[in-house]
């Protein structure tokens, strides 16, 4: 998405990239603080690395298009960080890890 404050949409683009790289360490807390096991950890770090990724293409070619894959990701990212955490615990209770 691109703000109406940023026309060129660069700023946007740099914050979605340190939103992102700030998220990424915190979607992983879980997993340190022992309430996830390691299927939630490697899930949410692909799911995090994915949607950095995702914001550093728009940060690198702002358009349009790359604002709305931006979107699309986020939309999927916290769905499937909350399933994966549903996921490991359940697995973990038929596993005990």
């Amino acid at each position: 998405m691109l703000s109406s404050v940023d026309p060129g949409g660069k700023l946007t683009a740099n914050l979605m990239v340190s939103y992102c790289l700030t998220l990424l360490p915190v979607s992983l807390l879980p997993s340190y603080q022992g309430n996830a096991g390691p299927l939630y950890l490697i899930g949410g770090l692909a799911l995090g690395i994915f949607f950095l990724a995702s914001a550093w293409r728009f940060a690198r070619q702002v358009s349009d298009v790359r604002a709305r894959q931006v979107l699309r990701v986020s939309l999927i990212y916290l769905p499937a960080l909350l399933a994966l955490l549903l996921a490991d615990g359940w697995i973990g209770t038929l596993v005990h890890w």
